[in-house]
């Protein structure tokens, strides 16, 4: 079942002097168990329409239909936590969500909430803690006392322990060093390839490349692009037309091309670039 967006107007502060829309006529369809990218700007509504997709904001005008359910303007809260059981989603920073005694109990609260058993519960909690870096010697302290990027994983693992079958996320990487960046979008990835969808919004292009199957961009509220990662990339000059940068691996091929050492394709990945030079090279020898 695709994820499909129709239409969809969000209006903020609707009839007051504050009044300003944060959506302007998306319409899009999703396959699912993907790897999906929101790229843009701040402020072209990529976090407005993140929280769409689990009813968090709902349409002022349009409809959304996924995971078994239709979303539009007259959708009430009554049966909306099926809804986000099924769709779960990472706020940027969010360590600042964390309120339980213990750490355990944090990422236990989200699984137990939506109706799994106590034990059921305390065994997903522990094997995300776990996938998640964080040793089982922790689990009774206060989540407070970690570092920010401990606390991060431990509010990661509370949404992973329900496994919601769509898995929204907003910047979940921001701040952290390229370790624990490459650490983080890896369980992502591997969670996507076991059968979800994982939905994205990042500023990182290396990140889309290296990650999504297809990316959203958006631009003062509209959806201008739907298209694949390699056809996005596959013009700098719409890029840069839009600001929107070419991931790393791109801008060095470039850098070389302007030297004399073209590339037959432009890589998107440091390990595209590595394994197109090492091509070159040896046809350069031959």
């Amino acid at each position: 079942m695709s994820i499909e967006f129709k239409n969809v107007n969000y209006i903020y502060n609707q009839g007051t002097p504050f009044e300003y829309q944060g959506l302007k006529d998306i319409s899009f369809n999703l396959t699912d168990g993907n790897f999906i990218a929101i790229i843009g700007h701040t402020g072209s509504g990529k976090s407005t329409l993140l929280q769409h997709f689990d009813a968090l904001l709902k349409p002022t005008s349009g409809e959304i239909k996924l995971a078994g359910f239709d979303i539009t303007s007259k959708t009430t809260n009554k049966n909306l936590k099926s809804l986000r059981k099924k769709v779960g989603i990472v706020f940027q920073f969010p360590e600042n969500q964390l309120f339980a005694e213990t750490i355990l109990k944090d990422a236990m609260f989200g699984p137990l909430n939506f109706g799994m058993d106590a034990d059921l519960a305390e065994k997903n909690a522990k094997k995300w803690l776990k996938r998640l870096g964080i040793k089982e010697e922790l689990y009774e302290q206060s989540p407070f006392d970690l570092s920010g990027g401990q606390m991060r994983r431990v509010a990661i693992a509370g949404v992973l322990a329900y496994e919601p079958e769509i898995l929204c996320l907003d910047e979940p990487a921001a701040g952290l060093d390229p370790v624990g960046r490459k650490e983080i979008m890896s369980i992502f990835k591997e969670y996507q390839k076991n059968g979800h969808t994982v939905i994205l919004i990042t500023h990182e292009m290396d990140d889309v490349a290296q990650y999504a199957d297809d990316v959203l961009v958006l631009q003062q509220a509209k959806l201008i692009k739907h298209t694949t990662v390699a056809d996005l990339f596959e013009n700098p000059e719409w890029l840069a037309e839009h600001y929107l940068n070419q991931p790393h691996a791109a801008r060095f091929a470039q850098t070389l091309k302007q030297n004399g050492f073209k590339l037959k394709q432009t890589p998107l990945t440091i390990e595209q670039l590595a394994k197109s030079i090492s091509k070159k090279m040896r046809e350069y020898n031959e």
